[in-house]
């Protein structure tokens, strides 16, 4: 898990089918040290472990990630530069087993990464 350690979160809000929160990075965090020495940045894996934490969170619900169709990094996320970001996701249930997302990282109107994807609930 990357919440609590790599970054905080504030409390996640549910509406409807979107989900909120801010993320906090922890600058200090051994990734930054080898993702670039010098010159950190968020690594974009962790950028899409993220969106299921988040949502896992919000739903309390394990997920699982079956695919995503859709990935930009749009800018680089330097923790020290843009310490915090937020999170939005959107979301529907096709399926009683699954879950299509849209989320993306943003500050202001400057967005960092979106994601499209598909989640299988395992629990």
């Amino acid at each position: 898990m990357l919440i609590g350690d790599f970054c905080t979160t504030s409390q996640p809000t549910l509406k409807e089918d979107t989900v909120v929160t801010r993320l906090k990075w922890n600058e200090s965090h051994a990734i930054f040290k080898g993702h670039f020495p010098g010159q950190p940045v968020v690594p974009g894996v962790c950028m899409i472990q993220l969106v299921m934490e988040v949502m896992e969170a919000a739903l309390g619900k394990r997920l699982q990630l079956l695919r995503s169709d859709n990935i930009k990094f749009l800018h680089f996320i330097d923790p020290g530069v843009h310490q915090d970001l937020d999170m939005q996701i959107r979301f529907t249930h096709p399926d009683e087993k699954s879950l299509s997302v849209s989320a993306s990282l943003q500050k202001n109107d400057l967005t960092f990464f979106r994601f499209q994807g598909n989640y299988l609930k395992a629990g």
